[in-house]
């Protein structure tokens, strides 16, 4: 087959799979932005707070969950003795993070200043367990590329969740409803993941070094970027807990939750497909480039539009959903919103990082990522204390990050910086015109009228098409593309 037959279809794969994974995520997200919602309604800002402190401590120790065995697993293929080994280290693993989370919870309240935190922390700790259990059959599903399969126990998964989180909240439950809710939806996930998988580890648990050394050399690289990734994702989160309080907190959590439930998923979808395709295409760095370069083609075509409307229709879509109690967190929506953006345009370079093996350049990337952002957030609580400057450190972050990464790309794959612009010269032009024409026609119905959802409506009327004026102009041939393999991949389907 000749090579732009074979893009054509690797395209088509693409399209299709992403098609498929958003999609199905997309309804997982639908039903997490609905439950955020009801819980916004429901519970104060100090009960978000509250649990939030609970989530980031645990978040910290579970950098360690199964020695980044999953992504090893992805990396090295179908195995029968690996994977049971595998289990086995997980499941041992999981257990222990349990208890040392039980056990270390009094180190939340020292961190936060809030004794409150302790039986939130030890009630969570019980996750672990399930999240140890789930790591082999989540694995396997990646490594085959059963991207149907994958997607169910998510959606039973945020659908357990929400109904769990909903009933504890009417029932007054407080903070307790984001806490109790996480562990029985992890349950619940379980069980579906290991029917969807089917696969069960043999009860004989045979420690052969040579099988388990390829798991902890390649898992060690990526527990190394866990920790890296999980203090770039959360130190803004222990700042402003610990020096502008728990409602501070609550605030800034919403505020944060919504640009990433409505943008993360495209972002996180390709990923999943992109790695393990681009894993069965070591020995061929041109054809892993070519797939870099649609799916970065894709997300700006996509996730553009949606990061930059959603930070220009910020001042009603918060009121209009959650309630005006929650207004602080405007500035929030609309700074995260941006850096959603930028981070999505980056995501893939640490795909083809995987693929090719270049781990370390992947843990010294995150080690400067978090260079540079932490002192900014640092420099907004103390200097400015407010959740809105927060938000904003994250844009110029993530602005510099982008910068340090393509330039990184361009330095380490055939491709130049000049190609990385053209690609996103079109989608960028039409989503800060669409922004300002967005920004505009507010003002003007801020001033005039009165109803939050018909003014919303009306933003995002003329936003939607304003975008599609101007992609029409500026990206005809790469919209019109993009629809025709999407119709012939979804016809596979």
């Amino acid at each position: 087959m000749s090579k732009s037959g074979t893009d054509r279809q690797d395209s088509q794969f693409v399209i299709w799979a992403m098609a498929w994974t958003v999609g199905t995520r997309y309804g997982g997200k639908v039903i997490n932005l609905l439950t955020t919602i009801a819980l916004a309604w429901l519970l104060s800002k100090e009960d978000f707070g509250l649990a939030g402190y609970a989530l980031i401590f645990v978040t910290f120790i579970e950098i360690l969950e199964g020695f980044g065995v999953e992504s090893a697993l992805v990396y090295h293929g179908e195995d029968q003795e690996l994977q049971n080994n595998a289990f086995w280290i997980s499941a041992l693993t999981g257990l222990g993070i349990a208890s040392i989370v039980y056990l270390t919870a009094p180190v939340a309240a020292i961190i936060f200043d809030d004794e409150r935190a302790i039986p939130l922390v030890q009630v969570l700790a019980l996750a672990f367990v399930f999240t140890g259990l789930r790591i082999v059959p989540k694995a396997l599903l990646t490594r085959r590329m059963q991207f149907k399969l994958m997607a169910l126990p998510e959606f039973v998964k945020v659908t357990v969740k929400g109904i769990a989180a909903i009933s504890i909240g009417l029932a007054g439950g407080g903070a307790w409803a984001m806490i109790v809710s996480v562990v029985i939806a992890l349950a619940a996930e379980l069980v579906v993941l290991w029917i969807a998988a089917g696969w069960w580890p043999t009860f004989r648990f045979v420690f052969r070094a040579e099988k388990v050394r390829p798991l902890l050399s390649y898992g060690g690289g990526m527990i190394g970027l866990s920790i890296v990734g999980t203090l770039i994702a959360n130190i803004d989160y222990v700042l402003v807990g610990r020096l502008l309080g728990a409602a501070a907190l609550g605030a800034y959590m919403i505020g944060f939750r919504l640009p990433t439930l409505l943008i993360t998923p495209i972002i996180e979808s390709l990923s999943k497909v992109i790695f393990p395709m681009s894993v069965r295409k070591q020995s061929d760095p041109v054809a892993m480039l070519d797939g870099w370069k649609t799916a970065l083609r894709y997300v700006a075509i996509v996730s553009v539009p949606v990061g930059l409307g959603i930070a220009s229709v910020s001042a009603a879509l918060v009121p209009a959903l959650f309630g005006m109690k929650w207004v602080d967190s405007v500035p929030v929506v609309s700074g995260i919103a941006l850096q959603t953006v930028l981070i999505s345009l980056v995501w893939h370079t640490g795909d083809i990082y995987k693929a090719t093996g270049r781990i370390r350049l992947l843990f010294w990337l995150g080690v400067s990522q978090l260079l540079i952002t932490a002192p900014l957030l640092l420099i907004a609580v103390l200097h400015f204390g407010t959740i809105g400057a927060v938000a904003w450190a994250h844009v110029v972050g993530a602005s510099l990050n982008a910068v340090v990464r393509f330039v990184v790309m361009s330095k380490v794959m055939p491709v130049s910086l000049r190609e990385i612009v053209d690609i996103l010269v079109a989608p960028l032009f039409a989503g800060l015109a669409m922004a300002g024409a967005v920004l505009g026609v507010d003002m003007l119905l801020a001033a005039s009228m009165d109803g939050l959802w018909l003014r919303l409506l009306v933003d995002i009327g003329a936003g939607a098409l304003v975008y599609a004026v101007l992609a029409y102009f500026t990206m005809r041939d790469e919209v019109e593309t993009s629809i025709k393999q999407l119709r012939q991949s979804l016809s596979r389907g």
